[in-house]
């Protein structure tokens, strides 16, 4: 039996808690639909919805752009189903935009948290990255870590927060898919039995559609361990 295109959200959400929005990072949605999404899923779960592009690949992030009074505006109607908001800077966002990023941070709701996703190369120089460690736990700010081929350096196991936020991008389900995907399981466990409140993991692949089954794979490994 085919599901469905207004029944995709309830029944994704019976398998799992939290969705990254990434329809946010284009476009802002209309309060009627945050609702209706909000409807559609139980109590616990959580939308972790992108900033938007125009304002991540604004030099001063658009602090100062309307657009993001009203994006944060309409992010409170989510309540409590509201994870983690997505920064996922540009990849010339670099190290001589540090006071950019820190005025948007101090300026950021202190009743939102804030994931930011770096992925220009300089961030991950050793010492620039124990800098940006020590300063995102200070502004107890999630740094998302990036599980990608070719970009081992942005892949991290850095705690910031009592967040954590892991964004897995696969190989077409190439068996390390499911390997990588099992030793996050252990992890994330390790984590949460240390003190860890939350995790989200993303799952991404060149076909979406085969996230679902690393992603089954996923919270398989993570129940049993």
């Amino acid at each position: 039996k085919l599901t469905k295109v207004e029944d995709y959200l309830s029944l994704y959400a019976e398998n799992f808690q939290s969705i990254e929005l990434n329809s946010t990072y284009y476009a802002l949605p209309s309060n009627s639909a945050i609702l209706d999404w909000c409807a559609k899923v139980p109590k616990g779960f959580k939308f972790c919805p992108k900033i938007p592009g125009a304002l991540a690949n604004e030099r001063n992030l658009g602090v100062e752009d309307p657009l993001l009074k009203d994006f944060l505006t309409g992010m409170e109607l989510f309540g409590e189903h509201l994870g983690p908001l997505l920064l996922q800077l540009s990849p010339y966002f670099d190290l001589s935009r540090w006071k950019a990023l820190v005025k948007f941070i101090r300026l950021f709701p202190k009743n939102m948290k804030l994931a930011v996703e770096f992925r220009h190369h300089e961030w991950f120089f050793s010492k620039n990255f124990k800098k940006l460690v020590d300063h995102m736990r200070a502004f107890g700010v999630i740094l998302v870590c990036t599980d990608v081929a070719g970009r081992r350096d942005v892949c991290h196991t850095a705690l910031t927060s009592q967040q954590v936020m892991i964004r897995f991008t696969g190989n077409g389900l190439h068996k390390s898919d499911f390997n990588r995907s099992k030793e996050w399981a252990h992890l994330i466990s390790k984590w949460l039995d240390q003190g860890l409140e939350e995790a989200f993991f993303f799952f991404h692949q060149p076909v979406e559609g085969d996230c679902v089954d690393v992603a089954m794979d996923f919270v398989k490994n993570f129940k049993i361990v």
